[in-house]
């Protein structure tokens, strides 16, 4: 069966985290099996996973001038990083 992996670009912005939370409660708990999600945003330190908030933590800038920057690195995490996005879903 094919695996499903849906990206969903955030920002740390209080609108955006609430979104993420309805979103959460809503349609991604009710994803088939082999489709998971990852939510992503930019402005950190560090590019990792954080597995206490379940966010793609990334380094590009978090504004609207950068969301291409920050989905092609989001898509770079991805691509290197496959092992564990399979587990993930």
């Amino acid at each position: 069966m094919k695996r499903i992996l849906i990206m969903i670009m955030s920002c740390n912005e209080d609108f955006f985290i609430k979104q993420e939370q309805v979103l959460r409660e809503t349609y991604l708990s009710i994803l088939p099996e082999n489709m998971d999600y990852i939510i992503y945003r930019g402005g950190y330190n560090e590019q990792r996973f954080n597995f206490e908030e379940d966010i793609l933590e990334l380094t590009s800038n978090d504004d609207l001038e950068h969301t291409y920057h920050k989905t092609f690195e989001a898509m770079t995490w991805v691509n290197e990083n496959v092992m564990f996005v399979n587990r993930k879903i």
